[in-house]
């Protein structure tokens, strides 16, 4: 008796997951507004990608004193390229060009020019506050910088469209070569500039994985933690050439922002019970030692005072009261370093969201015409483009 034919249970469900997303596909199209969402988007790129140049700018501002404190410290220390007399300006100077910067790009009032300015930035920052050695900080700020040059490469873009429904001309079209292929060159750049920092990350846990101790017990998390790096490379790796890049630039920023929730919660660093209490105690000691009102004395003047066990009459303190001066000028240190670990908290916490921008940037305006995708598509190619670069040359 012939045997029943066998039904292809794997082609059965691809065609049901292609007419799902087709129908989701028409849905979306029919009830959200696409160009509507793509602006928000690139708007909201926008803003994340400049935060960290706004959230440094205010900590300038805010916080001048310590600011230049930094840079004195670092000029003690040769690891910065600021002369000493020019150390007190430099805070100053730093907040000035970030919130220029910052303003053009978000309003786009003069986004070429901010772009330029947060650009030149970035290359400075590292070596004016003595990061130049460190290699994962110098990588993030390369991805934030390509994020910057995609940017550009999209406002390149966007003047280029208007000027060509402008002008039919043979010379103009000429121009619009020579414009393209400076266009494409910024897209490429800023797509290799974004993977730098997941490339760096995953070859230095990688030989940090290659290079530590094995054991039978860390042997199997080894094993997944270099897989892991591998896949990273990877997604890199098609960031760079432009193949499915918009994918994977989601799939980045989700997993940098996920991440960065993780490892800098910045907002938690002064509301564990340790730092409470030790603010707590500190505020107590300042009302014992000046009255009810004495919180205004600050901590300086109260931790002096503790040390000499004498209030603020000069009369000697009470031996009951001896050791809560003792608890107030140990806590001062400990407080200090909270706020110092807060402080790098909050910095790393918007430089990762800058990394996220970045990604999302990639994500929503494309890898541009020098890519995978693009040849694919039947555009300009990367042999087209060095065709076009030789020719000029």
């Amino acid at each position: 008796m012939p045997s029943p034919p066998r039904r292809d249970v794997a082609r059965e469900v691809s065609a049901c997951a292609s007419a799902l997303s087709v129908q989701l596909a028409t849905a979306l199209a029919e009830n959200v507004n696409v160009k509507s969402v793509h602006r928000k988007l690139s708007s909201f790129s926008r803003m994340l990608i400049t935060i960290t140049f706004a959230e440094d700018a205010w900590r300038m501002v805010s916080d001048y004193a310590v600011q230049v404190r930094t840079m004195d410290e670092l000029v003690e220390h040769g690891t910065n390229l600021v002369p000493a007399p020019l150390t007190r300006a430099m805070p100053a100077v730093s907040a000035a060009l970030q919130i220029y910067g910052v303003a053009a790009v978000v309003t786009e009032r003069q986004p070429t020019r901010g772009a330029a300015v947060l650009l030149c930035w970035c290359v400075l920052h590292p070596f004016v506050y003595g990061q130049g050695s460190n290699i994962l900080f110098l990588a993030e700020t390369v991805t934030v910088t390509g994020g910057l040059l995609i940017l550009l490469a999209h406002w390149r873009q966007g003047q280029q469209r208007e000027v060509a429904r402008a002008s039919n001309g043979a010379d103009h079209r000429t121009a619009e070569l020579g414009d393209d292929t400076l266009t494409s060159v910024l897209h490429l750049a800023g797509r290799v500039c974004v993977s730098c920092y997941f490339v760096v990350y995953g070859l230095l846990k990688l030989q940090s994985t290659l290079s530590g101790t094995r054991t039978v017990l860390s042997l199997p998390v080894g094993l997944v933690h270099g897989c892991l790096m591998v896949v990273l490379c990877y997604m890199s790796l098609l960031l760079i050439v432009g193949s499915k890049s918009r994918r994977v630039a989601l799939l980045l920023s989700a997993i940098m922002f996920a991440t960065n929730l993780y490892w800098h919660p910045f907002w938690m660093r002064l509301g564990d019970g340790a730092s409470s209490e030790l603010a707590h105690s500190q505020r107590h000691l300042n009302i014992v030692l000046n009255g009810v009102g004495g919180e205004q004395a600050g901590q300086g003047g109260a931790a002096a005072r503790a040390a000499s066990a004498f209030d603020q009459r000069g009369k000697p303190l009470p031996l009951a009261l001896r050791g809560l001066a003792a608890l107030g000028q140990a806590a001062k240190p400990r407080l200090a370093m909270q706020i110092s670990v807060f402080d790098h908290e909050r910095y790393f916490f918007f430089q990762r969201l800058s990394t996220v921008g970045a990604l999302l940037l990639l994500a929503v305006h494309g890898p541009g015409r020098v890519s995978v995708d693009s040849e694919a598509s039947g555009t300009v190619s990367l042999s087209k483009l060095m065709h076009v670069v030789k020719g000029n040359d």
